[in-house]
């Protein structure tokens, strides 16, 4: 494509760049920011967005390569007006209504402007338990937990079929680091997970979760 448009830009996007310092190992880290940063000497219609969660952002401040974040935009949490669109456009698409039409605002609510991924996860689970007709009902969303209680719901759904809290918790609690005071998520090998009782079987559901 770049050959058959030589003039055209090239847009590369690095998507959890925050993972560069969570995840990756410094000398990793600057191998990969050094490569970018040649790539956008050697080539002007090259351009390069790397997204990340704010708090990280002084991390890379402070390595050799921090001319490549000159041009930082701040995206900031959604309106609540926006959230409502959110939430009731892609239903509306999909042919699905709510009961009470007031729901929108009420998990809109519930979730405020920074909690898109958990907003996402309880419309998916939402959507899963949809009444006759695509009906997504006030009644399903108090049975799946609503959008604050649906990922403890099936957190504690998970961990009572694995044996409980007591045999879980210590092996969930790995797969989290604490960076920049903030928690994030960490890549474990499966070789460094201790098995539960219970065998394969309880193994698989824990990857599964």
């Amino acid at each position: 494509m770049v050959q058959a448009r030589p003039s055209a830009p090239v847009l590369v996007i690095v998507d959890q760049a925050e993972e560069l310092i969570t995840l990756s190992g410094e000398a990793e880290r600057d191998d990969l920011l050094g490569l970018l940063a040649r790539a956008l000497d050697a080539d002007p219609r090259l351009w390069i967005i790397m997204i990340m969660r704010s708090e990280f952002l002084t991390g890379f401040l402070g390595t050799e390569q921090a001319r490549l974040f000159r041009d930082p935009v701040a995206v900031g949490t959604l309106s609540r007006a926006a959230l409502v669109e959110v939430i009731e456009q892609p239903a509306r698409r999909a042919g699905l209504t709510f009961d009470p039409p007031t729901l929108p605002q009420r998990m809109a609510a519930d979730a405020g402007g920074d909690a898109l991924p958990l907003l996402a996860y309880a419309l998916q689970e939402l959507w899963l338990a949809a009444g006759p007709g695509g009906m997504l009902t006030g009644d399903a969303d108090q049975r799946i937990g609503g959008v604050t209680g649906v990922l403890t719901r099936q957190a504690d759904k998970v961990a009572a079929e694995l044996g409980g809290t007591d045999e879980v918790l210590p092996t969930l609690l790995k797969f989290v680091t604490i960076g920049e005071n903030e928690p994030t998520r960490r890549r474990v090998l499966r070789s460094a997970v201790t098995e539960p009782s219970g065998g394969s079987s309880r193994r698989s559901s824990l990857r599964g979760c």
